[in-house]
């Protein structure tokens, strides 16, 4: 049969294959995220149908498109649960001394008061962390501002474990952490904390290209800069309350 008359999804395993063994494979890992299946079953699972798909490659159809498929969705579901699995476990613990390499361009919110930056080569009482965490910095908002990524903080705080959802569809914070790459949250006073180092690296400069355009921004629409901002820049930081919940309400 010519591959034109083919029906879609075979018609895609013959001509874009990857494309088709990759949207399975993140169906899986979106599924398993919900309701995670043991480790050992996806990975004997999608070993079985790689194996099938081995011996029977030559023969094509219907059933060689359906095991391929069916091996992205458990490789997926398979390398979800690996990185659900290997979530540490963190305890809370107060008044600690916190150590920490800003990795990300510091976000302050101006009506909270508040810097929220990602920390990692984190350390908590001089003993280093195996995982990055987030830090809320609460201070002066001027403060708060000269506050730049790459350099070294030092502040005395508390080390928070992230809730996980309680009901089912509920927003779960942990796991929200974990797929950034963070897997506890820490709180500290500006007036408690040590900032030293300079900013340098690309990352460096690119936080100094995005405030270059951010100020140009403040400059050619005065009116609507902090809508203007969120929508290029990602950076949400001066947007209103009442703004934040418009958008909530019209769920974008």
């Amino acid at each position: 049969m010519p591959i034109k008359d083919l029906p879609l999804p075979l018609r895609a395993l013959y001509c874009r294959p990857l494309m088709l063994f990759a949207a399975c494979f993140g169906i899986g890992a979106v599924v398993a995220q919900g309701s995670p299946l043991p480790l050992w079953l996806t990975f004997g699972c999608a070993s079985a149908l790689l194996l099938s798909w081995a011996l029977i490659r030559r023969v094509g159809g219907r059933s060689f498109g359906a095991l391929v498929m069916a091996a992205g969705l458990f490789l997926g579901a398979a390398r979800m649960t690996l990185a659900v699995d290997a979530q540490p476990s963190v305890e809370t613990r107060y008044s600690v001394q916190l150590a920490g390499t800003i990795a990300d361009d510091p976000l302050v919110d101006a009506e909270k008061g508040r810097l929220t930056c990602r920390l990692t080569n984190a350390s908590v009482d001089g003993e280093p962390l195996s995982y990055d965490m987030r830090l809320y910095l609460r201070g002066g908002t001027a403060a708060l501002g000269r506050v730049r990524i790459g350099q070294r903080i030092e502040a005395k705080g508390h080390l928070w474990a992230p809730e996980r959802a309680t009901n089912p569809g509920a927003f779960d914070f942990s796991q929200y952490l974990w797929r950034n790459g963070m897997a506890a949250y820490a709180t500290a006073q500006l007036s408690d904390a040590t900032v030293a180092g300079e900013s340098e690296g690309i990352a460096a400069w690119l936080s100094g290209v995005r405030r270059a355009i951010g100020a140009r921004i403040d400059a050619l629409f005065p009116r609507s800069a902090d809508l203007v901002r969120a929508l290029l820049l990602g950076d949400r930081s001066e947007m209103s309350e009442d703004l934040r919940e418009s958008f909530s309400r019209a769920g974008v």
